[in-house]
């Protein structure tokens, strides 16, 4: 099934978000009877859990929708490599679906100012940089966050280290 993904979750998906827990049945009659009359939804395939789109529904009327909508949606598990960027007027993404490496490296740079007052779910949303690699460790981007940890390292040579026991 491909879906058109339209909103900053689904096109930036983050483990640190909090999942949304599904309406039941009954809560839902309650929001349908108070609001305008359900749309039918024949031509639309619809997932269990799954937000329905005004694209989905009432189709595209736009030729930008009809090309974001051959874009597949990402799969569980599967570990997506790329670099999303704030700009002025939005977000600018490059994904590469097929990168390989040993290893996943998840970056994401952010402003202080902007997070102090913003909670820890929500934080992604602000991050001026996100960068999700695969890469292998003679790579390039793999010696360079190297030198990034020993540098880091430096930076916390003279505070104490605290024990945290393994939570399983």
């Amino acid at each position: 099934m491909v879906r058109n993904t339209s909103n900053a979750e689904e096109l930036f998906p983050s483990e640190d978000e909090v999942p949304m827990q599904p309406e039941t049945s009954e809560k839902k009659k309650k929001k349908r009877s108070k609001s305008i009359p359900a749309a039918s939804t024949s031509g639309a395939k619809k997932m269990k859990g799954d937000r329905v789109t005004a694209a989905e529904l009432f189709g595209s009327d736009t030729e930008d929708d009809d090309a974001s909508a051959s874009v597949p949606a990402p799969q569980p598990g599967k570990l997506l490599s790329y670099i999303s960027r704030r700009l002025a007027n939005g977000i600018a993404r490059q994904a590469h679906p097929t990168k390989s490496g040993s290893h996943f490296i998840e970056l994401k740079v952010y402003k202080c100012n902007d997070i102090e007052k913003v909670s820890p779910v929500n934080r992604w949303r602000q991050a001026i940089i996100t960068i999700k690699n695969r890469t292998d460790d003679d790579s390039e981007a793999w010696a360079h966050l190297a030198n990034f940890i020993i540098a880091t390292r430096k930076e916390f040579r003279t505070c104490p280290p605290t024990f945290v026991s393994n939570y399983y």
